[in-house]
C-alpha cells in the first residue's frame, strides 16, 4: 500500500533521492528486490527511465525494474529536495 507522503518509484524524475518505504503486493515482487538487495528502507537514486521502466542506483548497484514493479514501490522523497515527479508521455 502506497501512503499518501510517499510517490511510486516510477513517477520520480532522474535524480530524485530517497527511501522505499512500501512495496505493493506483486506476485514475488519481494522475494526478487531482496535477491537484488532492495528492500523497505533502501536509499535509492533514479538514474533514468525507459520505455519498459525504470534504473535506479541503490547503494553501489545499478538495478532495471520493469514498470509493473516500480509502480509497487513508494518513495519517500529526500527532505534536501523538493518532489520531482516524471511525467509520462502517451501518444
Amino acid at each position: 500500500m502506497i501512503n499518501s507522503q510517499a510517490l511510486p518509484l516510477n513517477r520520480l524524475k532522474k535524480g530524485s533521492r530517497g527511501s522505499i518505504t512500501a512495496i505493493g503486493q506483486y506476485p514475488g515482487i519481494l522475494q526478487r528486490l531482496l535477491a537484488l538487495g532492495i528492500r523497505r528502507g533502501s536509499e535509492i537514486e533514479v538514474l533514468h527511465h525507459r520505455a519498459s521502466g525504470v534504473v535506479i542506483r541503490s547503494g553501489a548497484n545499478r538495478v532495471a525494474l520493469g514498470a509493473d514493479i516500480a509502480g509497487q514501490l513508494a518513495v519517500t522523497i529526500s527532505e534536501q529536495q523538493p518532489a520531482q515527479i516524471h511525467q509520462q508521455i502517451t501518444e
